[in-house]
């Protein structure tokens, strides 16, 4: 049996305890990544801000179109055009809000970005 005292003996169980944090570490900094990217998938859409110049008409738009509003992913594009073939134009951000998953807040943030005639 080992002598408690030896300074090898420290040293080793110091550097397996160094390495135990170390790998620890590392996969509490993956879980993180993971998370912050699922949620940024699930979020939908590119919160990188548009051209204000850039205006997206929600009734004309294909999904691809949709998703570069803010919030807008893959997702709710789809319920997007399928509100809007089974219940016609969109007047307003209001009539947006009919859709499930647009609330007040998202509906707000793509008020800048949507024009709802030619």
């Amino acid at each position: 049996m080992p002598d408690p005292t030896d300074d090898s003996t420290t040293i080793a169980r110091a550097r397996d305890g160094a390495r135990a944090f170390f790998v620890v570490a590392c996969l509490l900094l993956c879980v993180v990544i993971g998370t912050v990217a699922y949620g940024h998938v699930q979020r939908g859409g590119d919160d990188t801000p548009l051209n204000p110049a850039i205006r997206i008409n929600v009734n004309t738009a294909d999904a691809p179109t949709l998703q570069l509003l803010p919030g807008i992913g893959p997702v709710l594009a789809e319920r997007v055009l399928a509100d809007r073939a089974a219940r016609g134009p969109y007047r307003d951000t209001d009539d947006l809000q009919r859709v499930k998953g647009i609330a007040d807040r998202l509906a707000s943030r793509m008020a800048p970005h949507v024009r709802f005639r030619d």
